[in-house]
């Protein structure tokens, strides 16, 4: 039984990052991917006093992956202390569009912290971006997978999923 695993990246009320990783069975050390799969929904933009209208594209979008990809699990960066509260609403905002959706669909949800992702899959808590897509292509490849000509968003929900599946000792040493 293949298992799908869901992952999201909650960019803004505009741009929310995916992935969507394939394994041959439950999460075990000897389950294998056999599929990886990114990209970004990129909603319209709107004035600043009407981001909320983006929302509605975000959620048809994941709406739309979960129907296509059925997945057993979702993974969602949570958001931590960002400087600004502004961004952290429209990330907040963001998140509870996908958390709708997973509650329509009874998905199991679990969240990562971004700091959390970056020390395990690439080494340390303050990895730019580069460092974050170099280190999740090095997990990927003895899969024969790649992400690097997708968005920053959609390689940060892989890692996403990275992150998780490191911990479920599915990927290791």
């Amino acid at each position: 039984m293949k298992y799908r695993i869901l992952g999201f990246d909650p960019a803004s009320t505009r741009n929310l990052g995916w992935s969507v990783v394939i394994l041959n069975k439950k999460p075990s050390v000897t389950a294998k991917i056999q599929d990886c799969e990114c990209g970004t929904i990129v909603a319209p933009a709107f004035d600043s006093d009407e981001r909320w209208r983006g929302l509605w594209p975000l959620f048809e979008g994941t709406e739309a992956l979960i129907k296509a990809t059925k997945p057993h699990i979702v993974i969602i960066e949570k958001t931590s202390n960002f400087k600004g509260g502004f961004i952290t609403g429209q990330v907040s905002q963001c998140i509870g569009a996908i958390l709708v959706c997973c509650g329509k669909y009874e998905l199991c949800v679990e969240s990562v912290f971004p700091t959390s992702v970056k020390k395990v899959v690439a080494g340390h808590g303050r990895a730019d971006k580069n460092q974050v897509s170099e280190s999740v292509e090095k997990w990927l490849k003895p899969f024969g997978k790649s992400v690097k000509s997708s968005s920053e968003h959609a390689i940060d929900a892989t890692a996403n999923i990275v992150y998780w599946l490191i911990k479920k000792q599915v990927l290791g040493d």
